[in-house]
């Protein structure tokens, strides 16, 4: 992780095998990474989320602070 950026929250709602879990990880060391399907996603994982890749409903995205992509 580069020491200029904060931990980040990554929400991945998009369904993902077990190694390319892996090669995303290896890809943003130092973050954590919360997996997920968009049917069992609840408000405190979207609000913790400051990248989230993959789609969430819309009522989960309001008032979202910490949020930078998406």
């Amino acid at each position: 992780m580069r020491p200029d950026l904060p931990q980040l929250n990554i929400l991945v709602t998009i369904p993902l095998t077990p190694v390319q879990r892996q090669e995303l990880e290896n890809q943003a060391p130092g973050h954590v990474f919360t997996y997920s399907s968009r049917e069992a996603l609840q408000s405190p994982e979207v609000t913790a989320a400051g990248i989230i890749l993959g789609n969430v409903p819309p009522a989960h995205l309001a008032g979202i602070k910490r949020l930078r992509w998406l």
